[in-house]
């Protein structure tokens, strides 16, 4: 009979050779620690969300269907530019997530959140 120690050798040097030598997985950017509360520059379109889900565009107060519109038309001149979303501590996530629907639709490739130490 084979000695047990030279089976558990024979199968651990077979999983070792089956197994995948790396690992594989979708690529993330990690994001960098904050320089100095660095602030978007003026050419972005930031979307600020209030406790009472009042939506403002670039510190301007809009409606939903007001601010899908205008994103339509800054996107259409600038297919490229970054979006950033603001939200409050106090919302749901359904609420930003609307909002973020709504700009990917009206055409944002990028989009950025917002986080900060002051609230809304």
């Amino acid at each position: 009979m084979t000695p047990l120690i030279d089976v558990l050798l024979v199968l651990l040097i077979i999983f070792m050779s089956i197994a995948p030598s790396r690992s594989t997985g979708m690529e993330v950017k990690i994001p960098q620690a904050p320089v100095a509360d660095a602030q978007p520059a003026p050419d972005n379109l930031v979307i600020a969300i209030g406790p009472g889900r009042s939506i403002e565009l670039n510190s301007r107060p809009v409606s939903r269907e007001e601010l899908y519109r205008l994103l339509q038309q800054a996107l259409s001149l600038q297919p490229g530019r970054p979006v950033f979303l603001k939200g409050a501590k106090e919302l749901e996530y359904r609420d930003v997530a609307g909002i973020l629907d709504d700009a990917r639709v009206a055409g944002a490739m990028r989009v950025g959140l917002l986080t900060g130490r002051e609230s809304m």
